[in-house]
């Protein structure tokens, strides 16, 4: 078991470093999700690779937040939502109804598209989390360093007693990120992180997944093509297909889908003459 009581690799990266073999880190095959009887995606296959960031495209209602809400079992919580498939990382079977959920979604941490903090202080966004799971002899540390790898520390150090809510949609955004961090999380998940925020703040949140790739592992949905191809190291491409649900269309290298895809709708949807 590792520290999060998981079988598997406690870190991916240290240093950047990659730890991992030349194997991919996770296998997804075969993934559906359905609500009711009404799929939302179908039969996904991918191989993801540590030590990187993984960027999911396409139009609107092809399913990518619900694809991303695989990952750390989200898509529990809704009703009537049934996933299939397989998603392995090392030796765990992320879909197996027996896995410790809470402990996979402190390996897996989620920032959503809007900001949600929590209705306490600053450092209590990121002190609670810790004294939930045990580490609250970290606090003062982790709050300065996480605040400060999100670019935060010297615009809050003087109010970290303050509410979080009182913070700009931006800095909101950078707190939930930090809040994130401070468990230490082997992947993260991004669903549109950006699309709510100014150029300035998109700007640190990008440069901070660019460096998250040497720590651990990224995903983030974006409808936003350049800033897929200046973050991503591979890119999956969703497209809505006959029967309504979503698809995998094509997955690889972010240079190779951006300049040369493989599929003739990715390649109008990179160009901008669908979607």
């Amino acid at each position: 078991m590792d520290k999060h009581g998981l079988i598997g690799k406690a870190r991916l990266c240290k240093a950047g470093v990659c730890l991992t073999d030349d194997k991919p880190m996770m296998q997804i095959r075969n993934l559906s999700v359905r609500y009711g009887s009404q799929y939302a995606i179908y039969n996904v296959s991918a191989d993801i690779s540590a030590c990187s960031v993984t960027a999911w495209i396409g139009p609107s209602g092809c399913g990518k937040s619900t694809f991303l809400s695989c990952f750390n079992r989200l898509i529990d919580l809704y009703p009537k939502c049934k996933a299939s498939g397989s998603i392995r990382w090392d030796k765990d079977e992320l879909l197996d109804p027996g896995i410790n959920v809470r402990n996979l979604r402190t390996r897996v941490g989620m920032v959503f598209q809007r900001p949600n903090p929590f209705p306490v202080s600053i450092k209590k966004n990121i002190t609670l989390p810790l004294k939930e799971h045990g580490r609250s002899q970290e606090s003062d540390e982790t709050v300065e360093k996480t605040l400060r790898e999100v670019g935060l520390w010297n615009e809050v150090k003087d109010r970290l007693n303050a509410s979080a809510l009182s913070l700009s949609g931006g800095q909101q955004q950078r707190l939930c990120i930090a809040r994130t961090l401070a468990l230490e999380p082997d992947l993260i998940l991004f669903d549109e992180p950006c699309s709510a925020l100014d150029p300035l703040s998109t700007q640190v949140i990008e440069d901070l997944i660019d460096s998250l790739r040497h720590r651990c592992s990224v995903m983030i949905v974006t409808h936003n093509l350049a800033q897929a191809r200046r973050v991503a190291d591979d890119i999956g491409v969703f497209w809505t297909v006959e029967g309504g649900f979503g698809q995998l269309i094509e997955f690889g290298k972010a240079q190779q889908i951006m300049e040369a895809p493989r599929n003739r709708q990715t390649a109008a949807y990179i160009n901008g003459l669908v979607g």
